[in-house]
């Protein structure tokens, strides 16, 4: 769903370069993932007018309809998961949530492997 919903911010549609910088993805993921979903009939490529090699892809009216019922799908089952919660503690979640998300993306020692300790190796021999 989420090349759908690049799309849908897009409105125009987008070259395969530009979804691969927006998803961050590689152009090889962003080739196979196009062709899944035009197969499936949610996108098409087009032409891009001036430029016979690039292409932008567009959602289809099929694809409109399948993020729309998605989106609904998505409402109920956040009502149902949420129902009796206080919004102060939902939005005191959120708080914390985006904290520790943004602590992994940024703190070097979180990400790579080479600042992470070696795990303790047991010396008695069994």
């Amino acid at each position: 769903m989420s090349l759908l919903y690049v799309l849908a911010d897009a409105r125009r549609g987008l070259t395969h370069s530009e979804i691969a910088t927006r998803m961050k993805i590689t152009g090889a993921s962003v080739t196979r993932l196009v062709d899944w979903l035009e197969e499936a009939g949610l996108v098409c490529r087009r032409r891009l007018i001036g430029d016979g090699r690039s292409r932008l892809v567009v959602m289809q009216e099929k694809g409109v309809a399948a993020l729309t019922a998605f989106d609904a799908l998505a409402g109920a089952m956040r009502s149902r998961i949420f129902e009796g919660v206080p919004e102060d503690e939902l939005a005191t979640t959120l708080r914390v949530l985006e904290t520790i998300a943004a602590r992994l993306m940024t703190d070097p020692g979180l990400r790579d492997e080479e600042s992470r300790p070696a795990p303790a190796v047991s010396s008695t021999v069994g």
